[in-house]
């Protein structure tokens, strides 16, 4: 009879373990930023000239949006150092160093009366502002740098194509870059 408690107890105890370590490990897996997939600008006025070559026109205020490719950096598996979690958010082992991201333009512009030459980091000027998403619902990360309706009463760039340079490092070395021509129309 004791015999037969003993057993009901270690499987239990098994059980117990067992189910632990499967909903801990699935939420521990571990994800790198290994580049930058794309670079586009949105807003409600942002057109195309030609749809072959997606050339966008910025008339007012827009939205740079940059989503990021992750690769399964590792599985941290542990037997319980927490409770049980239901819930799994991806842990990025390489951070964006967000003070550090630079965007630049290829031509000069004028910004509050004074002219910004070209290579200026354009995320240094007020009311640019930039904000990094790891949206667990979707697929990848996204960076968003927002020009403002006041960024935009304060600018004027000369009616051509501008190609804008980004980089962004993360805290391990890394630095994604991508570039991005866009007509600016905002005067």
């Amino acid at each position: 009879m004791i015999a037969a408690k003993t057993k009901k107890v270690i499987l239990l105890f098994l059980l117990f373990f067992s189910a632990a370590a499967i909903l801990e490990s699935c939420c521990k897996q571990e994800y790198r930023l290994t580049g930058i997939t794309d670079f586009y600008a949105v807003n409600s006025a942002v057109s195309y000239t030609n749809r072959n070559e997606a050339i966008q026109i910025i008339r007012n205020d827009f939205t740079m949006v940059v989503p990021f490719d992750k690769k399964i950096a590792g599985l941290n598996v542990r037997l319980t150092s927490t409770a049980c979690a239901l819930t799994c958010k991806p842990n990025l082992v390489n951070q964006i160093l967000e003070e550090n991201v630079q965007l630049t333009c290829n031509r000069s512009f004028v910004y509050n009366g004074d002219t910004v030459q070209q290579g200026t980091n354009i995320l240094a000027l007020q009311y640019v502002e930039l904000s990094f998403h790891q949206d667990y619902s979707r697929s990848t990360p996204e960076l968003y740098i927002y020009f403002t309706p006041d960024f935009v009463d304060r600018v004027s760039f000369h009616d051509s194509l501008h190609l804008f340079h980004l980089s962004v490092p993360t805290n391990d070395g890394l630095i994604f870059e991508k570039e991005e021509e866009l007509l600016m129309l905002i005067n």
